[in-house]
């Protein structure tokens, strides 16, 4: 059989861009996840676009969450309630990890590929990420366990590529793989490389660290020599859990023994007991089916006001908890997403105020259209007469519930109305310390979204947040 050069498999990945520009994003790797790979890009510990990412898609947030006050994860007691919080406690490379395997996860039986194909494909890339997960989460950091659960999802990225965007080819190779001529062979003389080098290569494009693209290629144990860096781990782990998600997928008669076979190979390169890493796998069989199973909807449900209530409280619990290690700007983005999330917001803003010229602009936001909006979101602060200058000059919290009142256009400066003027309702929560303003909280509320009865409950917890927020900055400025 003939060996394809390099430049063929050049050919074949400008193919792959060819069709992934005519037929649209492989399923489960839209903008939002690659929002996501962003953040693993990123050595920041506090990651805006990954959080504000995460807020965006309900079911998503809610898994997130559900995972970070799991016994795996919630390893520092309390309860998570932000996805803010969740990046403070467990890293941002851990949430990105997390969320990234789950948004390629949640694609799987939610919007079907047009093709049986590339669904059997993903479906064994997710119950390999299920896998990888658990199989790592016995002894490994929380950071590791979810760059296993990503390495196995993504070792089936070149796979899940040339069957979605190049049938044929991927038809081809299927028929001629057997017994004696493996895939890898076909796939090179077919398209000039293996899947994992074309996996390889549309990660490096998406510019994940080397870290993570490194681990894509498979990794079999040699003479049951155990891997010597943290990357041949990886690998190894995925290639373990790929391996047992394809023997799965195919539900052959007796999948114990194809699965007691893998075990053999990888548990003591592994370091792991065979009881132990048959328990990962069951555990992983068990997580996927459920995901499976679960509707999008069940994880979004309707909630009564006695739960919204109590939300407030447990959210204002951990926001008071993270104040003792969280530095300003992580505080400032704690109390933004729960201002945003447990208010039902359209969109939220954290202004602060320039020492050099005294002006103020949007440093970051939630919500819809949020992140397009913040280079419009700026303005000088003057002695003016607008509403945002008496709030700001008289330190007070201020609720406007009806920002279309003809008594108010007047004082709605230019700058709001270019830009955020759509919303119905609008909240400022100034920030004072001494005196002198260092910026303000601002939260709205546009069609369909309408603003909540403003109690007394909502309304002492506005200014107690301002209150939580003024006493840190006291305290990091002393």
């Amino acid at each position: 059989m003939q060996t394809a050069t390099a430049p063929e498999l050049d050919d074949t990945f400008a193919q792959l861009m060819a069709k992934a520009s005519e037929k649209g994003d492989l399923p489960g790797f839209s903008q939002s996840a690659r929002s996501i790979l962003n953040a693993l890009s990123s050595d920041a510990e506090n990651d805006a676009e990954l959080v504000q990412t995460v807020l965006t898609d309900a079911g998503l947030t809610q898994r997130v969450l559900r995972l970070a006050n799991s016994a795996m994860y919630n390893v520092f007691g309390g309860e998570v309630t932000s996805v803010t919080r969740a990046v403070q406690v467990l890293g941002v490379q851990t949430v990105a990890h997390l969320a990234l395997g789950l948004k390629v996860m949640e694609s799987v039986g939610r919007g079907r590929p047009s093709s049986e194909g590339t669904l059997a494909e993903m479906q064994k890339s997710v119950l390999a990420g299920f896998m990888g997960r658990q199989l790592a989460g016995s002894q490994a950091s929380l950071k590791d366990a979810e760059a296993a659960a990503v390495c196995a999802v993504l070792m089936g990225l070149g796979r899940m590529m040339v069957c979605f965007y190049l049938p044929q080819a991927w038809s081809r190779i299927q028929a001629e793989t057997n017994e004696s001529t493996p895939e890898d062979d076909v796939a090179r003389a077919a398209l000039g490389g293996t899947f994992a080098d074309i996996g390889q290569r549309m990660t490096r494009q998406w510019g994940l660290p080397a870290s993570l693209t490194n681990c894509l290629q498979s990794r079999i144990p040699e003479n049951g020599q155990g891997p010597a860096t943290h990357e041949e781990r990886l690998s190894m782990l995925a290639t373990a859990a790929t391996q047992c998600a394809r023997i799965l997928h195919a539900e052959p008669e007796d999948p114990e023994a194809g699965v007691s076979g893998v075990v053999g190979v990888f548990a003591n390169s592994l370091g792991l007991e065979a009881d132990v890493m048959n328990a990962a796998i069951r555990a992983a069989r068990t997580a996927a089916r459920q995901h499976f199973d679960e509707e999008p909807a069940a994880l979004v449900q309707p909630v009564t006001e006695s739960e919204r209530q109590a939300r407030l409280l447990r959210g204002f619990r951990d926001l008071q908890e993270a104040g003792k290690s969280a530095t300003p700007t992580q505080m400032l983005n704690l109390s933004l997403e729960y201002l945003h999330s447990n208010f039902g917001a359209k969109r939220s803003f954290c202004f602060l105020r320039s020492p050099k010229d005294k002006s103020y602009a949007a440093r970051f936001g939630l919500g819809d259209g949020s992140a397009a909006l913040l280079s419009a979101l700026h303005f000088d602060h003057q002695q003016h007469s607008d509403v945002f200058s008496v709030v700001l000059n008289s330190g007070k919290v201020l609720f406007v519930e009806d920002a279309k009142a003809d008594n108010l256009q007047s004082k709605l400066p230019p700058w709001w109305l270019g830009s955020l003027g759509s919303a119905v309702s609008f909240c400022i929560i100034p920030l004072d310390i001494d005196g002198s303003s260092v910026g303000f909280l601002y939260v709205d509320w546009a069609p369909p979204v309408s603003a909540p009865r403003m109690d007394i409950v909502r309304t002492r917890t506005m200014s107690q947040v301002r209150d939580i927020l003024v006493s840190h900055f006291s305290k990091a400025r002393a």
